[in-house]
């Protein structure tokens, strides 16, 4: 995946992510917020997800943002024999991990 394209996925995720922190009990009319399937063209899908998907240890909702740990992957989307799109996830790439501890840790591949 070139550079270009991968940064730009990125600013799309860390949009995703930070208008989730910022109101952790927001409900978005077309995706989960904390299990997004976000489509990025037409031949990329994102999926942004919160580790725990916005659960805290014993199951109810966290509202401390700042436990949460993201990430963000990019898969390819072909059309397949059958007419429909499909969502390559064995050759999906890892864009990034996002926590907050203290400061934000944001890790990449590279």
């Amino acid at each position: 995946m070139k550079t270009e394209l991968k940064e730009k996925m990125m600013d799309v995720a860390l949009e995703h992510i930070y208008k989730v922190n910022e109101n952790p009990d927001i409900k978005l009319a077309d995706v989960d917020a904390y299990d997004a399937w976000i489509k990025y063209d037409e031949d990329w899908d994102l999926n942004v997800h919160e580790a725990n998907f916005g659960m805290g240890e014993d199951s109810p909702e966290e509202n401390d943002s700042s436990k949460f740990e993201w990430y963000a992957c990019a898969y390819p989307v072909r059309m397949g024999a059958d007419g429909y799109e499909h969502i390559i996830t064995e050759e999906g790439e890892s864009l990034f991990k996002w926590e907050k501890k203290g400061k934000v840790t944001f890790i990449t591949d590279q």
